[in-house]
């Protein structure tokens, strides 16, 4: 669990993307909309710490549940969790997001399994989303097209942005996108250069 200033507890969570094989062209590129598996909880800390072992070729399953005498819990004057064996990891940003989230009040409508969060940060910048989430049934590729395709028409229905017959994307910058190209450009060019975005 995660415990905050503000006595908020929460689960560890990683956003794994799945690339989608589009003749070379990553499906983000293609239609700007991003596939991914969401873990939570003992899932995800068991993916991280794979990760992890993978990269330093040790087992972090041996890894103590006490944090070292040498581990720091803050980070810019903020708690951070504590993952035993991720000791590794260190904070690079940190955001704060205040979300509103809508979903359609009509339960058998188009767009009842779909979700809109709009999302504004402390670091003045605003972005929204719409989601749709799969079960591990539901992931095969026809219910994922099925899935985009109601995004898609959905994002033409609110879109207010975009004039009329424009061939404008209506691409967003993801929220820890913005932070790194303002904030810490340095990291951000090497996460570009990896792969990592």
């Amino acid at each position: 669990k995660i415990m905050n200033n503000w006595g908020w507890k929460g689960a560890w969570q990683v956003k794994r993307g799945r690339r989608e094989d589009h003749g070379g062209i990553d499906a983000t590129e293609r239609d700007g909309m991003t596939v991914y598996q969401e873990l939570q909880g003992k899932a995800a800390k068991e993916l991280i710490l794979d990760m992890l072992a993978k990269l330093d070729g040790a087992d972090a399953s041996d890894a103590s549940s006490d944090p070292p005498s040498s581990w720091t819990n803050s980070y810019n004057g903020y708690d951070i969790p504590y993952l035993a064996g991720a000791e590794s990891l260190v904070p690079f940003a940190r955001l704060v997001t205040f979300r509103t989230c809508y979903e359609s009040t009509n339960l058998d409508g188009e767009f009842s399994a779909l979700k809109v969060d709009i999302d504004k940060t402390d670091f003045r910048y605003m972005v929204g989303e719409v989601e749709a989430v799969l079960d591990g049934a539901s992931e095969e590729k026809a219910n994922v097209q099925a899935a985009k395709e109601k995004i898609e028409k959905l994002v033409d229905l609110i879109s207010c942005s975009v004039e009329e017959g424009s061939d404008q994307s209506m691409l967003a910058m993801g929220k820890l996108e913005f932070f790194l190209i303002n904030n810490h450009r340095d990291h951000y060019d090497a996460c570009i250069k990896s792969g990592v975005m």
